[in-house]
């Protein structure tokens, strides 16, 4: 896992983990061939992944509509 942003007002850290296979929104790969999988920690440690692999942070808001 690698921590890529932290929101203190809200107490979570967005990660990731790479994964094999393509991005759910533009069927494309990151430049290692592989997609993302994205996630939400909590302060006490608990993980929610996010639905779909994704090639990057971008397409991840774009096809689950984060702002």
């Amino acid at each position: 896992m690698f921590r890529i942003g932290r929101d203190p007002f809200a107490r979570h850290t967005v990660i990731r983990r790479s994964e094999d296979g393509t991005c759910r929104w533009c069927g494309g790969r990151n430049r290692h061939g592989r997609v993302f999988r994205y996630g939400v920690e909590d302060d006490m440690g608990r993980v929610g992944w996010i639905e779909g692999g994704f090639c990057a942070i971008g397409c991840c808001r774009a096809f689950h509509n984060f702002d």
